[in-house]
């Protein structure tokens, strides 16, 4: 059996070129479907998915703002065994207070992402149980906006 100690922790794997072009192959991979996702959805959707064609482009739409975010600007660099992601994108800095302020914004893209998901299946309920004029009223739709931002 093999234990892992401190002493012997070393981040020198990561430092292989195959991640980062695996990262850039696979993210613009992302962003292209995801453009595609967005065109199709608010263009070529039928007109029997009404309203519900809207929650399905909020999820594309904050699914690309996310690729690109952790594509372009974050591309981040991950080390293990301890739980670190340093961002080694555009927003590759040195100053603490600019990491965690590029952080904050990686929580604030995932936790869009999630509620956007989630919204789409409040929906999605809202329809079976015949609630659609709540889910569709501005207090909700401006509650389901605030939580995009401030679910993290």
């Amino acid at each position: 059996m093999t234990l892992l100690k401190p002493s012997t922790y070393s981040f020198d794997g990561y430092k292989s070129p195959y991640y980062k072009i695996i990262l850039h192959v696979n993210g613009s991979i992302a962003l292209c479907f995801g453009a595609l996702a967005m065109y199709l959805t608010l263009f070529k959707s039928p007109k029997v998915f009404g309203a519900y064609k809207y929650f399905l482009f909020n999820i594309s739409l904050w699914a690309f703002a996310f690729d690109v975010y952790m594509t372009i600007l974050y591309s981040p660099k991950l080390l293990f065994p301890a739980l670190i992601m340093c961002p080694e994108g555009l927003l590759e800095t040195k100053n603490n207070g600019l990491a965690y302020v590029s952080f904050f914004f990686f929580l604030i893209f995932f936790g869009s992402s999630t509620i956007a998901i989630i919204s789409a299946f409040i929906y999605r309920y809202a329809a079976l149980k015949n609630k659609i004029n709540f889910i569709l009223s501005w207090p909700f739709l401006l509650f389901l906006g605030v939580l995009h931002f401030t679910y993290e």
